[in-house]
């Protein structure tokens, strides 16, 4: 269970524990929440980037998309609206991301986010964040199978290679090999 606002994400309920939250979804889902919306809120409204009232709503639900994208990609769920706009069958059929009023009195009869939340715009949101965590990842991934470590400027070195980096290890093999040029790093004194 976790709450977005324009400016912040908050943990509230470890994601290995279940929240109070919709009855029998406590255990199937992730609760993400926007805080201080209302399920009556106009699609306008979700969309307002005017902050004169104490929140950016557009900001939120900018965090709450990439939170979704997130929980999305941990969980394995494709990013997509599976809900019927709280019409039913409840629960969904479908893994995905959907809302309590999806859910319905199987869930605890909350009509939250409403009828207008803009799921549209969730969606298309969360891809979009969710290709930039996946570039991240692979980029992460491949700087570790280079260097030995996932973080900038860092080259650990792997131990299986004598603490070089990938690039260190092809060297001192090509040194061995005669190629000229080549050296070994952490033969140099």
């Amino acid at each position: 269970n976790a709450v977005v606002d324009d400016v912040e994400s908050v943990l509230v309920v470890p994601w290995q524990d279940s929240p109070w939250a919709a009855m029998n979804a406590n255990r199937r889902a992730d609760h993400l929440l926007a805080a201080g919306t209302f399920a009556s809120w106009s699609r306008g409204k979700w969309l307002e980037t005017d902050a004169s009232d104490g929140v950016n709503e557009d900001k939120m639900l900018t965090r709450l998309a990439v939170l979704t994208a997130y929980r999305c990609q941990v969980r394995g769920l494709p990013i997509k609206y599976v809900g019927n706009y709280g019409k039913g069958p409840y629960p969904p059929k479908e893994r995905g991301i959907c809302g309590h009023m999806d859910f319905g009195a199987w869930g605890g009869g909350h009509t939250d986010p409403g009828p207008n939340f803009p799921w549209d715009e969730l969606v298309r949101r969360a891809r979009i964040a969710g290709g930039l965590i996946m570039a991240l990842t692979i980029e992460q991934e491949i700087r570790y199978q280079l260097t030995g470590s996932t973080e900038l400027g860092k080259f650990t070195g792997f131990k299986q290679l004598g603490d070089r980096t990938l690039v260190d290890a092809v060297a001192a093999l090509c040194e061995k090999a005669g190629v000229e040029g080549c050296y070994d790093p952490k033969g140099r004194k």
